[in-house]
């Protein structure tokens, strides 16, 4: 499935303003949505296999209850009624903290033998978007001028919650170019990082899942190249449970531990963009009862190096 652009939500810094640089990041974050859908879709089409099974389990308990009144009554009555208490858990907040050390480094051409270039807020170019075959988040925070992010994902009986799924990403991008072949490494910090969920589940069949994630990207003239990253939480949970946790804030290495940079080869006359950015997914099933869930990432893309 191709990403619809009106779904995109691709902003520029002020100072770039060249019609091959901002195509070099329209193709970038198209392929970068491409990619994930299709993962995505695979996944969903096992889990729609095992729901098949489920519901044909369900269904005769569907049918007693749908004959009982006073069955039908508490049903109706769970149904209006959030599982999540909202004022209890996070949300997203802004004015995060960002070090005021060096100011944001210019477009420019990356020349071997030079030393790194420390990138800072505002970034060339801010990103974000959502799987269009669920729904959008509750509630985004992306401002190029701090390098601020965050993603709030509910799903099911919880206030602002959707009906189905939600798969959210966000992020900072640099537009980048060479005047010789080098290998090149990029990396990035989130300051602040912090991640929540909180999930319950009542009655029969019922289940919700929260995950979430940080990733940088690199590619050539909008094709990927190199990517790293890590699943920073996954949490599932089914019928009669609940659980909630949240880490952080605290720094957080992109791509990750295992990874410290991420390497990728460019040459001259190409068009190369990297990206750093958060992920949140939250799912639920309602069974015969009903579900809930929220998934929260946030932080401060505060640098983004990239080395020869």
């Amino acid at each position: 499935m191709q990403p619809d652009p009106s779904e995109i939500q691709l902003t520029f810094r002020e100072d770039i303003t060249q019609p091959e640089q901002q195509e070099a990041a329209k193709r970038s974050v198209s392929a970068l949505i491409s990619r994930s859908m299709e993962r995505f879709a695979r996944a969903r089409a096992a889990e729609a296999e095992l729901a098949k099974v489920t519901d044909a389990l369900d269904s005769p308990l569907r049918r007693l209850i749908g004959g009982d009144k006073e069955a039908t009554g508490a049903l109706d009555s769970l149904h209006s009624r959030y599982l999540i208490d909202t004022d209890a858990t996070d949300g997203l907040y802004q004015n995060q903290l960002l070090p005021a050390d060096a100011p944001a480094t210019d477009f420019r051409t990356i020349i071997i033998n030079r030393p790194p270039i420390i990138n800072r807020p505002p970034y060339h170019f801010s990103w974000s978007w959502h799987d269009q075959n669920g729904h959008a988040p509750h509630n985004q925070i992306l401002i190029n001028n701090t390098g601020e992010v965050g993603l709030d994902a509910r799903s099911g009986s919880v206030d602002g919650g959707v009906s189905g799924f939600v798969a959210a990403h966000a992020g900072f991008g640099l537009v980048l170019r060479t005047d010789r072949t080098v290998t090149a490494s990029g990396w990035s910090i989130l300051d602040s990082g912090r991640f929540s969920y909180n999930m319950a589940t009542v009655g029969i069949g019922s289940n919700v899942t929260s995950e979430g994630g940080v990733e940088v990207t690199a590619l050539e003239n909008g094709r990927l190249i190199g990517s790293a990253g890590f699943r920073w939480w996954r949490r599932r949970i089914s019928a009669g449970e609940s659980a909630s946790d949240r880490e952080g804030p605290y720094t957080v290495g992109l791509p990750g531990d295992e990874a410290k940079e991420l390497r990728f080869t460019m040459q001259p006359g190409r068009e190369y963009t990297f990206n750093a950015g958060i992920w949140v997914f939250s799912d639920r099933s309602p069974g015969i009862e009903a579900a809930a869930v929220q998934s929260l990432a946030q932080g401060t893309v505060t640098k983004i190096w990239i080395n020869r």
